[in-house]
């Protein structure tokens, strides 16, 4: 179980207790161990803040492997594109692109595994629907946490419909 101390500075600190009772002879005795949790716990809730950023942006926020294989969608990305979430990871990042956009891809992955952020204009595709969408990206390296070394390409993408209707008017 967890619970709140108060720790010999003054400042409350979460704890996770472990305690089990046994019999030794005609006695009944316990054995506990309390461990401080409140970094790992501050830790997780950041990283649940995190998750809820990436998951409701308005914006197409994607991971693929270095090999162009998806390793995450969010749900801006899995509506426009009607994927549902066992789906994520059959996927390529050429699913979501015009093919006439190939090389401009290809390109982009090769400056970010180099480690540059890149922003090009490309346009999307809805394959179901037949629809051209026409999106600004921005690519991104990840790092491994332990080291320097790029293990996935970032993107966001902004889907440029409703500010080109807007330029329109």
């Amino acid at each position: 179980f967890e619970l709140v101390v108060l720790g010999l500075d003054g400042k409350e600190r979460l704890v996770h207790v472990n305690a089990r009772s046994f019999k030794f002879g005609d006695e009944m005795m316990s054995i506990g161990m309390a461990r401080d949790i409140t970094r790992r716990s501050a830790a997780e809730k950041r990283l649940q803040f995190l998750a809820s950023i990436l998951e409701n942006s308005a914006d197409l926020l994607t991971a693929t492997d270095p090999a162009g294989r998806v390793l995450f969608l969010n749900a801006a990305a899995r509506r426009l594109f009607e994927i549902g979430d066992q789906d994520v990871q059959t996927l390529t990042a050429d699913y979501f692109f015009h093919p006439q956009e190939a090389a401009k891809i290809s390109e982009a992955a090769a400056r970010v595994m180099q480690g540059d952020d890149v922003l090009i204009e490309v346009t999307l595709r809805r394959i179901r629907h037949e629809e051209e969408i026409p999106a600004q990206l921005h690519c991104f390296p990840i790092r491994a946490a332990d080291s320097d070394k790029i293990i996935a390409i970032a993107a966001i993408a902004r889907d440029l419909r409703e500010s080109l209707r807007t330029e329109g008017m």
